[in-house]
């Protein structure tokens, strides 16, 4: 049963907090609820933040997949650098506006923009940024202050490193 439950765990990661509250309902067995909660913890669980040492584990993932993003959103490629210019424009500052929300205690209004840059991120190909974010909006969630510091530090420069593909990208350099 776990074997056929791994096929819907990027669903279940993201439900996490769903799952977890009405686990009874899903998962009778409490063995196996155990079993499938910890297995979608480990799920995509670079990067993770240690709660001890503060430190991110970084992703073996290009800073931007551009060929396979490509591939996966069949469009031509001048559209795509649009769409990044367009990520650019939108979350160049979104570091600051996360840590400007969490820090005035709007929990739920950081949140939002963590949201929003995981998954904008994750469809542009930028994968690290995309992991990174989903693990910041779990630490905001669960109320990790220190995670959530330290999240931020490591998505300020895989943004800066994200931002500058694009500018390469824009700029015509197709080996970015």
């Amino acid at each position: 049963r776990i074997k056929k439950m791994e096929k819907l765990f990027p669903q279940l990661r993201s439900s996490y907090k769903i799952i977890s509250t009405q686990e009874d309902k899903y998962f009778p067995n409490k063995d196996i609820a155990f079993e499938i909660k910890k297995r979608v913890l480990a799920i995509g669980s670079k990067p993770s933040i240690s709660s001890e040492d503060q430190t991110i584990e970084q992703s073996d993932a290009p800073v931007l997949d551009v060929e396979k993003t490509l591939e996966r959103l069949m469009v031509p490629r001048p559209i795509f650098i649009d769409l990044l210019n367009s990520f650019k424009d939108i979350y160049t500052n979104a570091v600051g506006d996360i840590q400007a929300m969490n820090d005035a205690g709007t929990r739920e209004d950081a949140e939002r923009p963590a949201h929003s840059l995981k998954g904008v991120s994750g469809s542009l190909g930028a994968e690290q940024v995309h992991q990174t974010a989903a693990t910041i909006e779990m630490a905001i969630q669960e109320n990790r202050d220190d995670d959530t510091a330290a999240g931020l530090a490591v998505l300020a420069d895989q943004i800066a490193q994200v931002m500058d593909v694009i500018e390469k990208l824009s700029a015509g350099d197709d080996t970015a």
